[in-house]
């Protein structure tokens, strides 16, 4: 229900995963401001809210499927459509390798050179996570096109320096 932030939501799991969580949720998720525990009923309840979702998740696919068409022939580039959430969470590891550099230092130059930001990957726990990079597509078709288009300005000028 576009939320983001607000910390509440429910969980579809099995009985054994239930069990689990229930130890998690009174420092993770429990307890939520009246506020917001009332913008959420109002969510559950309006059955207009439902239209509005079913349009957010539809524009949010067609963002991910233009995302996604402008990155998966970039060089050095694996990417996949996301299937829960409005990022796409692509690996460059291979890229890393044929420039040699950190996603740290990647991401640096994107934004030094090209002015896109996006996230490293470090920035998430796990330790396979230094071998991607993180986008957001819940923005305007404009933004993501240009956002692909330096992202991939950026991949080809760091190449190029291996060919001089």
């Amino acid at each position: 229900f576009s939320m983001t932030g607000w910390r509440l939501g429910y969980l579809v799991v099995k009985r054994e995963v239930a069990s689990v969580l229930k130890r998690l949720a009174v420092n993770i998720w429990g307890c939520p401001t009246s506020f917001i525990q009332k913008a959420g009923v109002k969510a559950l309840k309006d059955p207009d809210t439902w239209v509005w979702v079913e349009n957010l998740v539809k524009r949010y696919r067609e963002m991910r499927d233009l995302m996604y068409d402008g990155l998966k022939d970039t060089p050095g580039v694996e990417v996949w459509k996301s299937r829960g959430a409005f990022y796409m969470f692509p690996r460059v590891v291979k890229l890393l390798d044929m420039v040699n550099m950190s996603v740290e230092d990647f991401v640096n130059y994107l934004i030094d050179h090209q002015y896109l930001i996006i996230l490293p990957g470090s920035a998430f726990p796990a330790q396979t996570s230094k071998h991607y990079v993180r986008f957001s597509f819940a923005t305007s078709r404009e933004e993501i096109v240009e956002g692909v288009e330096r992202f991939k300005k950026g991949v080809e000028e760091l190449l190029s320096r291996l060919k001089t």
